[in-house]
């Protein structure tokens, strides 16, 4: 089903690499946007059926800030 869809939008294996979709760029996006929701990683893990945390990592592409609590006041904004 996979490589129908594909080729029913047209992209095959001599599609430019911007274009090309393989499944496991789609599980590399539900980790993705699973951590930017708040998602534990036990449970990241667990949805991508991983034994390893490392492994998990490597699907998750783009880098999650840890949220700081520090209340600082801003330099632009007016002190009240």
């Amino acid at each position: 089903m996979w490589d129908r869809a594909r080729d029913r939008l047209g992209i095959d294996k001599d599609s430019p690499p911007e274009k090309r979709v393989q499944f496991r760029d789609l599980r590399a996006l539900g980790a993705t946007d699973a951590a930017k929701a708040g998602k534990k990683m036990d449970e990241i893990q667990a949805r991508l059926t991983h034994t390893s945390a490392k492994t998990s990592e490597i699907y998750i592409k783009e880098v999650i800030a840890e949220v700081s609590d520090m209340d600082m006041p801003l330099p632009w904004r007016e002190q009240l």
